[in-house]
């Protein structure tokens, strides 16, 4: 679904949307999962994602400045 909407950006190359396509043998899944994620009210989405991504970095700055939690 996401994988082929790609087409336009990336052509016949796979680079840069592998993840979209997901895992071998898991297609019935991932479509499913990827039809959820089209039904999630856009705005709390934009924001959970906003929050794990400076969440994540975060913790990435924390890591390469030597004082990562393990």
């Amino acid at each position: 679904m996401i994988y082929a909407a790609l087409d336009a950006l990336f052509g016949a190359k796979k680079d840069g949307r592998r993840f979209f396509r997901g895992p071998v043998g898991q297609g019935q899944r991932w479509t499913e999962f990827c039809a959820r994620l089209e039904r999630l009210d856009r705005n709390k989405l934009i924001e959970d994602a906003t929050e794990g991504a400076a969440a994540a970095f975060g913790h990435f700055r924390t890591c390469m400045e030597g004082r990562c939690l393990r």
